[in-house]
Protein backbone atom coordinates (compact mmCIF):
# COMPACT_ATOMS: atom_id res chain seq x y z
CA UNK A 1 0.00 0.00 0.00
CA UNK A 2 2.79 2.49 0.35
CA UNK A 3 3.80 1.60 -2.77
CA UNK A 4 1.05 2.47 -4.52
CA UNK A 5 0.31 5.71 -2.39
CA UNK A 6 3.87 7.00 -2.92
CA UNK A 7 3.80 6.41 -6.63
CA UNK A 8 0.35 8.36 -6.76
CA UNK A 9 1.90 11.07 -4.86
CA UNK A 10 4.62 11.67 -7.20
CA UNK A 11 1.89 11.31 -10.07
CA UNK A 12 0.12 14.02 -8.79
CA UNK A 13 2.62 15.96 -8.19
CA UNK A 14 4.04 15.94 -11.89
CA UNK A 15 0.64 15.67 -13.48
CA UNK A 16 -1.34 18.55 -11.20
CA UNK A 17 1.39 21.12 -9.39
CA UNK A 18 3.83 20.96 -12.77
CA UNK A 19 6.85 18.91 -10.98
CA UNK A 20 9.62 18.70 -13.33
CA UNK A 21 10.31 14.95 -14.18
CA UNK A 22 14.24 15.35 -13.05
CA UNK A 23 13.33 16.86 -9.55
CA UNK A 24 11.12 13.26 -8.81
CA UNK A 25 14.34 11.17 -10.58
CA UNK A 26 16.54 12.76 -8.15
CA UNK A 27 14.56 12.59 -4.89
CA UNK A 28 14.11 8.67 -5.89
CA UNK A 29 17.83 7.94 -6.27
CA UNK A 30 18.70 10.08 -3.44
CA UNK A 31 16.27 8.34 -1.23
CA UNK A 32 17.69 4.92 -2.50
CA UNK A 33 21.17 6.30 -1.87
CA UNK A 34 20.31 6.94 2.03
CA UNK A 35 18.32 3.98 2.61
CA UNK A 36 21.71 1.86 1.19
CA UNK A 37 23.67 4.03 3.57
CA UNK A 38 21.28 3.39 6.36
CA UNK A 39 21.66 -0.11 6.33
CA UNK A 40 25.39 -0.32 5.63
CA UNK A 41 25.58 1.77 9.16
CA UNK A 42 23.17 -0.72 10.38
CA UNK A 43 25.73 -3.68 9.60
CA UNK A 44 28.42 -1.79 10.76
CA UNK A 45 27.23 -1.52 14.52
CA UNK A 46 25.78 -4.42 14.66
CA UNK A 47 29.32 -5.73 14.13
CA UNK A 48 30.76 -2.91 16.32
CA UNK A 49 28.22 -4.32 19.00
CA UNK A 50 29.18 -7.91 18.97
CA UNK A 51 33.19 -7.19 19.21
CA UNK A 52 32.05 -4.78 22.16
CA UNK A 53 30.31 -7.69 23.53
CA UNK A 54 32.80 -10.45 23.00
CA UNK A 55 35.85 -7.91 24.81
CA UNK A 56 33.76 -7.51 27.46
CA UNK A 57 32.19 -11.08 28.52
CA UNK A 58 28.98 -11.26 28.42
CA UNK A 59 26.02 -9.14 28.67
CA UNK A 60 24.25 -7.72 32.10
CA UNK A 61 22.12 -11.21 32.43
CA UNK A 62 25.09 -13.19 32.48
CA UNK A 63 25.63 -11.50 35.96
CA UNK A 64 22.47 -12.08 37.75
CA UNK A 65 22.57 -15.36 40.20
CA UNK A 66 21.08 -18.15 38.85
CA UNK A 67 17.34 -19.38 39.66
CA UNK A 68 19.26 -23.10 41.77
CA UNK A 69 21.08 -20.43 43.61
CA UNK A 70 18.21 -18.26 45.21
CA UNK A 71 16.70 -22.16 45.71
CA UNK A 72 19.82 -23.27 47.71
CA UNK A 73 19.39 -19.91 49.64
CA UNK A 74 16.14 -20.44 51.21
Amino acid sequence: MASFFAAAFVWVAVRYFNVDSSVVWSFFLRSVVLVICLIALGFAFSFLLMWLRRRRGGGMLDHLPDAEDSEKRE
